[in-house]
């Protein structure tokens, strides 16, 4: 019976012990994805500021070329009027942007004018003017 009592009082201290190490692991694992999920948040967040940011970079760009432009005959008025089209477009489609896809497509339609603005330039004979980037890259 000496030998039972060592057992009983060693007993409630080994559950004690295992308890403790299995709350530890518990919480430990828990912080860690609490920081995974702050930190893979905090990723889309700032891809998403860097596509808006991008996306406001050519809407600027094709901005200032329209305000530039005096079109000479009706073809580049068409011209402009279609880049004009696709400024107010992009401009809608970036401040409602709520993902980087979004952002992006607001980009591209911003490019898109940029093309049309380019053809208006050729129209009337000017230069081409700075390279554009392929739509959709």
């Amino acid at each position: 019976m000496a030998g039972m009592t060592g057992y009983f009082t060693v007993f409630p201290l080994m559950f004690v012990i295992t308890f403790v190490l299995i709350i530890s692991v518990f919480i430990f694992n828990l912080r860690t994805q609490i920081r995974h999920r702050r930190d893979s948040e905090q990723s889309r967040q700032n891809e998403l500021l860097d596509a808006r940011a991008d996306a406001d970079r050519w809407i600027s760009r094709l901005s200032n070329e329209i305000l530039h432009i005096t079109p000479a005959d009706e073809q580049v008025k068409k011209l402009v009027g279609q880049a004009s089209e696709r400024h107010a477009n992009a401009l809608s489609q970036a401040g409602s942007a709520s993902t980087v896809g979004q952002a992006k497509l607001a980009r591209d339609v911003a490019v898109e004018g940029l093309y049309y603005m380019r053809e208006a330039r050729k129209h009337m004979g000017e230069l081409e003017g700075p390279p554009l980037p392929e739509l959709g890259s």
